[in-house]
């Protein structure tokens, strides 16, 4: 017989096979059911929990302890990045899209596509959970736009073969930019760049009503802790299939999916002005700030810990700091409570199509 004992410490958000661990000051197993494909949970708050089983040979992360001393491992190997089996992240995922759709009574999808690696992927993943022929891509370009970013989002389209719109946001965009000024040119940059973030997505909702589908979200777990996004812009979406995958771990899905190496290999960039890139903005690496986050968030190490397992103190402080300054923009806005039921803190219903009958 099994025991608590025989059961690896897992990821707590990672879906498998697997017991399904609750987490609290400590973790205990609570159960054991095969949940790939599925959203099948402890739910603790609003947080969806998952275990790992080790029996069945496979895993979505490496595994890790919770609690526990630094080992001389560590210190001689540093913090590894956030290791994947892409495979089953793509079918969990893909059993994730579909369920989503079901409970919301959709059957369509538009995703905005920029031609880099996370938009590419979340279509390549969207048209394998519910065909080509329902999913919409749209481009956006702006008039600075990198045309490099127009042929290769007509690459993932030729590769799925799947429907898609061009919309130029230019004329939408170039009013208020013009009253939009200032003597700090990355302040500006910044402010010019939610412009075009949420004029995007005025259109990909937009599109979204005329097409009869829900708008799926393409940003990773690496923007959502740095908070490296626009609220109500990239952010917004009604389904996030890819928010629990960092960027390294997102390449390794990508290439699992068959999007085309010319947009995996592309360094990440927003495309908001010229010459602009994610890492060039953020002022680290991918890598670097990967391996500080799963340190950091999932393995729940202190900044000394970090250090000490051979990451730079600035780095590490600079990512804590970070993560904890953008907690607003992964959270709904607090209500202030007056009532004994409050929409969206104790009055929640799942996720139903308006006048579904589900």
């Amino acid at each position: 017989m099994e025991t608590p004992s025989d059961r690896r410490i897992a990821h707590p958000r990672v879906a498998l096979s697997a017991p399904i661990y609750e987490v609290r000051p400590h973790v205990r197993p609570i159960g054991a059911k095969s949940c790939i494909g599925a959203q099948l949970t402890v739910e603790i708050g609003r947080i969806l929990v998952f275990g790992c089983d080790q029996r069945n040979g496979a895993r979505l992360l490496r595994p890790w302890g919770v609690r526990g001393t630094m080992t001389s491992s560590d210190a001689q190997a540093g913090p590894p990045l956030p290791a994947i089996e892409p495979a089953q992240a793509v079918e969990v995922i893909i059993g994730f899209i579909r369920s989503q759709m079901e409970q919301t009574g959709f059957s369509r999808l538009v995703v905005g596509l920029s031609g880099g690696v996370d938009s590419a992927t979340v279509a390549f993943l969207a048209a394998r959970a519910i065909g080509a022929d329902n999913l919409l891509a749209v481009r956006m370009p702006y008039r600075t736009s990198s045309e490099a970013s127009e042929t290769d989002a007509l690459r993932v389209v030729e590769a799925l073969g799947c429907r898609t719109d061009r919309v130029d946001i230019t004329p939408m965009v170039d009013p208020m930019l013009a009253l939009i000024s200032g003597d700090d040119d990355s302040s500006l940059n910044v402010r010019r760049g939610n412009v075009m973030a949420r004029q995007r997505m005025i259109v990909l909702y937009d599109r979204s009503a005329a097409f009869d589908a829900l708008v799926i979200g393409t940003s990773n777990k690496t923007e959502a802790l740095l908070g490296y996004g626009t609220l109500h812009g990239d952010m917004a979406a009604a389904l996030a299939p890819i928010g629990d995958l960092y960027k390294t771990q997102l390449r390794a899905v990508a290439g699992a999916l068959g999007v085309p190496s010319e947009v995996i290999a592309k360094p990440p960039s927003a495309d908001l002005w010229p010459g602009q890139t994610d890492e060039g903005e953020l002022g680290r690496s991918y890598d670097s700030l990967d391996r500080t986050l799963f340190a950091l968030v999932d393995r729940r190490w202190t900044v000394d810990r970090c250090v000490a397992a051979g990451l730079p103190r600035d780095l590490v402080e600079w990512v804590a700091q970070r993560v904890a300054r953008m907690e607003f923009k992964r959270q709904v806005p607090p209500v202030a409570k007056l009532s004994l039921r409050t929409p969206g803190f104790d009055h929640l219903y799942p996720r139903r199509r308006p006048g579904s009958g589900r």
